[in-house]
């Protein structure tokens, strides 16, 4: 089957559902960016990524990962975006969901290998019935858990593709999940899928689809995925940004200054709702444009490179796992509904890395230092040591839930002294520079600039 550049997922996104926000996302914005938020038509629903290796043909199977007490699986349709920035495809498809990972790690748990099952058969949008009257259903083992209609949608098709929009192009054949509704187990607290489980979705007029769990019998460094034409190369950081990696987890709130300059509280697990769209990675030296209107912050961040498969590893084994660590700036724009933060940071060019990768032979994990200066002036001072939890603490605790792949960057965390944290803020200008320095990892500088929309604006304004 073709496999979709990227899969992004609503969840919450039905007016009937009265259960707790589940995404394990915060609630509430940090005070820090509530005076910045922008309305967002669809701030209520939450917009999450996941991996593109989750998307498998429903004959596949839904694998059960090796411990998971509690795998949940709902109906949802899946939007495939065309040409032109327009939906032309629709499928039936499956929200799985690890609901024993730990809150904070909404990525991990809804990105395991086989857990978004897409239909082979899709419709057209034009061949379609009314988006607005679809009726969804899901059984297990021939028991009814969810019915519902697209009437009951708090975002409809199109609202939700022109949300996305408005913050990062999608490449043809995207998808996006609209959400699931009510009557999943976890709704029940109860019903968690077993091996064996017989799973059948029903959309009305586009088509059913039909898988079963099955065991994770496979070594962890060969987990059956679609093909896609070989392993996934380590990024070599001096190259073009399309050669570099196409997973990089956004691990958040790791540095013990930057909790209490956001005023929130040290997350008690590593984090890692987001990932980087693969729009957003830059190498060294970039011009990155600035979004008009949007309110862009840096972030200054620790890079590491997974050097091979890994699943289910300690701390102590993260060193024979890791091809080296680098410098990464998260940017970021803060006006974005914290509901939508995979597009606050999905951008394109929202994540330079470089200059190039120093292998932990090389350097101490825990004493790597550095600065972030915007034109020459310090803002941020990091070190390694004020990590909340440690480089390979992060890596082994996503391992647990998620078999990671060579070639996937891990961002961990940016200290204090971001752009919003000042008063007043410092938010990133057409012009300026940002450079991350350290003394074991070099130096990585990026240079802002007006997109073309604010440069023919800019050039109308200074003619007579």
């Amino acid at each position: 089957m073709r496999i979709p550049p990227v899969v992004l997922s609503a969840e919450d996104n039905f007016r009937t559902q009265t259960r707790p926000r589940r995404t394990g996302l915060a609630l509430t914005r940090p005070p820090a960016l509530e005076a910045f938020r922008r309305p967002d038509p669809c701030e209520d629903v939450w917009i999450l990524p996941r991996d593109i290796d989750s998307v498998c043909d429903p004959s596949e199977g839904i694998r059960m990962p090796p411990g998971c007490t509690h795998l949940d699986a709902g109906v949802t349709l899946a939007l495939i975006a065309g040409a032109a920035r327009r939906l032309e495809r629709l499928a039936v498809a499956l929200d799985v969901v690890r609901r024993d990972v730990p809150a904070g790690q909404a990525y991990l748990a809804r990105s395991y290998p086989t857990h978004t099952p897409i239909s082979e058969r899709t419709v057209t949008v034009d061949d379609a019935p009314d988006l607005g009257n679809l009726r969804l259903v899901l059984e297990v083992n021939g028991e009814v858990r969810q019915d519902a209609s697209t009437r009951d949608l708090i975002a409809t098709p199109d609202e939700l593709l022109a949300s996305i929009l408005r913050r990062t192009p999608l490449d043809e054949g995207s998808a996006i999940l609209i959400g699931s509704p009510p009557g999943t187990a976890f709704d029940r607290d109860a019903g968690w899928l077993d091996v064996g489980a017989e799973v059948r979705a029903v959309v009305d007029g586009v088509g059913e689809l039909r898988t079963r769990v099955v065991p994770e019998g496979a070594a962890p460094e060969a987990i059956p995925s679609v093909q896609r034409g070989g392993a996934r190369p380590v990024p070599r950081l001096s190259d073009t940004p399309s050669a570099l990696a196409r997973a990089v987890l956004v691990t958040g709130t790791n540095y013990r200054s930057h909790t209490a300059e956001m005023g929130v509280v040290a997350p008690p697990a590593p984090t890692a709702n987001l990932i980087k769209l693969p729009v957003s990675i830059c190498g060294p030296d970039s011009e990155i444009p600035l979004p008009s209107g949007a309110l862009i912050d840096y972030e200054g961040e620790i890079a590491a490179v997974i050097g091979r498969d890994a699943y289910l590893i300690q701390p102590d084994d993260v060193d024979e796992v890791v091809a080296g660590l680098c410098l990464a700036n998260d940017v970021t724009a803060r006006d974005v509904p914290t509901t939508h933060l995979v597009l606050a940071k999905g951008a394109p060019g929202f994540c330079p890395i470089g200059p190039a990768l120093v292998s932990l032979d090389a350097v101490d994990p825990t004493g790597i230092t550095f600065t972030v200066s915007v034109n020459g002036q310090v803002r941020q001072r990091g070190a390694a040591a004020d990590m909340i939890h440690s480089i390979p603490e992060l890596i082994a605790e996503f391992s647990q839930a998620l078999p990671l792949r060579r070639g996937d960057v891990i961002l961990t965390g940016s200290p204090a002294g971001v752009g919003v944290g000042f008063d007043p803020p410092m938010f990133l200008q057409p012009g300026d520079t940002v450079t991350i320095e350290s003394p074991q990892l070099g130096c990585l500088s990026s240079r802002f600039v007006a997109t073309r929309e604010q440069g023919d604006a800019a050039g109308r304004q200074d003619q007579p």
